[in-house]
């Protein structure tokens, strides 16, 4: 069963995640375009499959807040009554997610599921 997927925007309208990976697809280097696709994937795989713990590229950070990597890249995402919600992505550079990066999460996902019920 396929979820539905939303990427968080700000009070402008713009998502950070879609505007990386836009990025990405319009770069002119071949290991960005293959990241971008990477990346698409695993969303795709989360759509289709959910956010299964038996998966290594997925891990539970909080009680509603999970992280998908893909190389050096972290997505943050939640889960809504209908599919998920991506959040905001960032590069890992360190062995353990930045607070801060997961706090951001938090932040919009409250955001966004409160948005929902009004």
């Amino acid at each position: 069963m396929k979820r539905e997927i939303v990427f968080y925007q700000n009070s402008r309208g713009k998502s950070e995640i879609l505007e990386y990976l836009e990025k990405l697809h319009s770069s002119k280097s071949s290991k960005d375009n293959e990241l971008a696709s990477d990346i698409s994937v695993l969303i795709n795989k989360i759509q289709i499959m959910g956010n299964s713990e038996f998966d290594p590229s997925i891990k539970k950070l909080r009680k509603d807040i999970w992280e998908a990597k893909i190389k050096n890249i972290r997505l943050l995402f939640g889960k809504t009554n209908s599919g998920y919600v991506f959040l905001n992505y960032f590069i890992k550079k360190d062995r353990k997610t930045p607070e801060k990066e997961i706090k951001k999460a938090e932040r919009r996902y409250k955001n966004f599921i409160n948005s929902q019920a009004n």
